[in-house]
């Protein structure tokens, strides 16, 4: 994706225009996932837009946790310059409140919850993936990618977890009668993928180590395959050799 996209009269940075098609992304795979369900019509889709929106809003104001002076002595630098990780951060736990005071009061389960953001983020994860480049460390195998800056060869780090949301895609589609909406499998599958899938490919490319020798994505991905495995210890999922899934939530 360029740096500035051209819409007609409107001009775009590149690193917005992704997100909203990673959004629209998202919201699209999780309409498919519900339109035959009895959550259709439920306020799903609302919460998760809010969510959204205070992920933007604290990831483009992120420049303000390291330098609030920009409030008062440059209010305009906030409209120009991007957002930042510590803010994405810190909107991913304002966003989560937000979900858990709205669940309570819409009488939503954690468990459904939690199978819809899996199946809102895989679609999502997917194209952002794809539209934003990232290159890991040099490599000779024949998909090795140049930049153009190089000649060298560079593993597809971006390509990789395309790869690797596709395939779950791909695994969801076929469990798509087995593991039902808000059951907790799907989550269990989309969290462990992430976790597990996410922290090898991240071992191709270089990082910037924040604690313990891991970097903060990868701290991520150990969360992710944690909250898996906690998920199944909470909410039991049994996966039987013929490929069904058994749990006892929702059979009270």
């Amino acid at each position: 994706m360029p740096s500035i996209v051209e819409v007609g009269p409107l001009v775009i940075k590149g690193v917005l225009l992704t997100l909203i098609l990673s959004c629209l992304a998202g919201f699209l795979y999780l309409a498919l996932q519900l339109r035959k369900t009895a959550y259709a019509k439920s306020p799903l889709y609302d919460i998760f837009a809010s969510a959204l929106l205070i992920l933007f809003l604290s990831w483009k104001l992120g420049p303000l946790l390291s330098e609030p002076s920009l409030l008062w002595e440059n209010p305009i630098k906030l409209l120009v310059v991007a957002g930042s990780a510590d803010g994405m951060i810190f909107g991913v736990i304002l966003a989560l409140v937000f979900v858990q005071v709205k669940m309570r009061k819409k009488g939503l389960s954690a468990l459904l919850v939690l199978d819809a953001g899996s199946y809102f983020a895989i679609a999502a994860t997917l194209v952002y993936q794809i539209l934003t480049p990232v290159y890991g460390y040099a490599t000779k195998l024949p998909w090795g990618i140049a930049d153009e800056y190089s000649i060298m060869s560079y593993h597809p780090i971006h390509l990789y977890m395309g790869l690797l949301c596709g395939i779950g895609i791909a695994i969801l589609y076929v469990k798509r009668s087995a593991w039902k909406l808000g059951e907790g499998a799907v989550a269990h599958f989309v969290l462990m993928l992430f976790g597990v899938g996410g922290l090898g490919i991240s071992l191709l490319a270089p990082q910037q180590i924040a604690f313990l020798y891991l970097s903060k994505i990868q701290l991520l991905y150990i969360v992710f395959a944690l909250a898996s495995i906690a998920l199944t210890r909470l909410h039991p999922v049994g996966i039987e050799a013929g490929g069904d899934v058994h749990t006892n939530a929702g059979k009270e």
